[in-house]
């Protein structure tokens, strides 16, 4: 009868192996839970700041075309300020009917956007056409 040698019977070294496994990979995913949460704050706040700057775009677009109907042409650089942000706009060209005009949008977090804008008027109507 063979003889075994109770060193290599013995099983109670196996199980670190697998606890140090076990434990590196709830690491590795609580680790990536919390990176995609931070991510996630960041592409919320970015959301936020771009319905803002939308909100402010059609806000001043509003607004320049009420003056127009009320006073004619405004000012070649005219500044309105809004509860989240300001919003300058600067008349590049303009004939009787179509306005080409640089609208810069800076939100209160110090977001900045800048578009250019067409404004088309036809029979006292205003109509916007964005580039």
């Amino acid at each position: 009868m063979i003889k075994e040698l109770s060193f290599t019977n013995n099983e109670n070294g196996f199980i670190l192996p697998y606890v140090l496994f076990i434990t590196s990979l709830v690491f590795i995913i609580v680790t990536t839970n919390i990176m995609m949460y931070g991510n996630d704050l960041q592409l919320t706040e970015n959301q936020i700041e771009q319905v803002k700057i939308e909100t402010l775009f059609q806000m001043q677009r509003e607004k320049f075309k009420q003056e127009m109907k009320e006073h004619g042409l405004p000012k070649p650089v005219t500044t309105y300020l809004f509860p989240d942000g300001t919003v300058k706009i600067t008349i590049i060209r303009s004939t009787d009917q179509v306005h080409e005009l640089n609208i810069d949008i800076t939100t209160n977090n110090n977001q900045h956007y800048s578009i250019a804008n067409t404004l088309v008027i036809n029979n006292d109507h205003l109509k916007a056409i964005s580039n």
